[in-house]
């Protein structure tokens, strides 16, 4: 009797699973809703302690409702009172520096990283929201968003290279270290026209290296199924997506254009 209720105690103080769900799982949403949903992480933790009850779930999974909220906040762009170039624009004022306005042809303004899992395209909803890593490439700057929030670049030049392939250069003009890769030199590869999706190829001019990364023009996000990653509770870890293969892409690019 005694083993069977320190069993139960047990059971009681820690009901964790964790598991990996194939198509079709049934599950519950953020909505409190159960639909057929294809999970890709899944952890669920129901424990009490000192009798309080306390409850975990974090999910990574597919969303396909092009109407979700998750795309709405994916699409918006807009600064708000914590995350703006507010002190950038002062810094400009106090240096005296007057952005140039430069033509940037016909690229996008707005784009989204672009994912790849098991050979298919995603975008991300992240459990940080910091790390959207969206960008904004206007007439004067090219705006990288990081974990602190948007930050400038003053664009030097964009060149439209061929149809598809564009070249921008431009300038650091408030943190002078090489802690990080610079986007001082960008090449911008349109490797599919119809869904607006770009590889950008950039490094510091003093980096022998070249970085890479998917992207999609904002306006063509809901040509893909998103991956969420949601959690109740606390942030988590972000989801490992593959690694594209991006001499693979860039050589099938220049294959098509011949």
């Amino acid at each position: 009797m005694k083993l069977s209720v320190t069993i139960l105690l047990g059971l009681l103080l820690f009901a964790c699973s964790t598991s990996l769900l194939s198509n079709n799982a049934l599950a519950k949403n953020k909505s409190a809703t159960l639909k057929d949903t294809l999970f890709l992480e899944r952890s669920i933790c129901d424990n009490f302690y000192r009798d309080s009850f306390y409850h975990f779930y974090h999910a990574v999974y597919v969303e396909t409702n092009r109407n979700s909220e998750y795309y709405n906040q994916l699409a918006d762009f807009s600064f708000t009172d914590s995350e703006n170039l507010d002190e950038y624009n002062k810094g400009f004022k106090r240096k005296g520096i007057r952005l140039s306005k430069i033509n940037t042809t016909d690229l996008p303004t707005e784009w989204v990283p672009l994912y790849q899992y098991k050979n298919k395209y995603y975008v991300y909803s992240p459990s940080e929201p910091g790390n959207l890593n969206r960008r904004i490439l206007n007439d004067s700057l090219l705006i990288c968003w990081y974990l602190d929030g948007p930050y400038p670049y003053a664009l030097s030049s964009v060149k439209k290279i061929a149809d598809t392939i564009y070249s921008i250069t431009t300038k650091e003009l408030f943190i002078n270290t090489d802690v990080f890769a610079k986007p001082e030199i960008l090449n911008i590869y349109i490797i599919d026209k119809k869904n607006k999706i770009a590889v950008w190829e950039y490094k510091s001019k003093k980096d022998q290296n070249y970085f890479y990364r998917l992207f999609v023009a904002k306006e063509n996000i809901t040509s893909f199924d998103m991956v969420v990653n949601y959690c109740v509770t606390d942030k988590q870890m972000e989801f490992n997506f593959d690694e594209p293969d991006f001499a693979a892409l860039l050589k099938k690019k220049q294959l098509n254009n011949r």
